[in-house]
């Protein structure tokens, strides 16, 4: 599933689209180079909306925020979800607006179980594909235990966080090819 964010209030023009590709583009290449064990790189678009590409190997994971509110696109492997807790926690993040499993290949979707658990969800957005791996029945059993579904947006929905909104482009579901 992919999603593009625009600011509500004010149109953005090309040279702001082309400056955050820039400086998205940065941030994925310094994520990719660094050596530590578990980092970030911040991306402040507005004075509102932050990025954070978290550094979970080849794995995914990127943080959105907007006024007080979080989304969270993909968890990492299985081994980054109580990373990825703590590091969330040390944030002072308490509930997640939006959660959303892009597919279900554990590198993805892998740290997502410790997530559920451990904050509230008011939404958890995933492709209608499912899958027979541990991970992925490790977060329906999550789901469960909090009394949560997932849903499947539609490609058009659009949902906001804090002031962005957000618009879906794009909903995976061939099961043959889950990327």
């Amino acid at each position: 599933m992919v999603v593009r964010m625009a600011k509500r209030k004010k149109k953005m023009n090309i040279y702001e689209i082309i400056v955050i590709i820039i400086v998205v583009c940065i941030a994925l290449y310094n994520n990719f180079k660094s050596s530590e064990a578990f980092v970030y790189k911040e991306v402040t678009l507005t004075d509102n909306l932050e990025v954070q590409f978290i550094d979970v190997g080849q794995a995914d994971a990127i943080l959105i925020r907007n006024k007080n509110e979080s989304m969270l696109i993909d968890a990492g492997n299985n081994e980054d979800g109580t990373k990825l807790v703590e590091y969330f926690q040390s944030l002072g993040i308490t509930s997640f607006s939006y959660l959303i499993g892009t597919h279900a290949h554990e590198d993805h979707i892998g740290g997502m179980d410790d997530v559920i658990k451990a904050f509230d969800i008011k939404t958890f957005y995933m492709p209608e594909v499912a899958t027979t791996t541990k991970t992925f029945e490790d977060i329906l059993e999550a789901l469960e235990e909090k009394g949560y579904n997932f849903e499947t947006p539609k490609i058009g929905d659009t949902f906001s966080i804090g002031e962005a909104s957000v618009e879906v482009i794009y909903v995976g579901t061939n099961e043959k090819d889950l990327n």
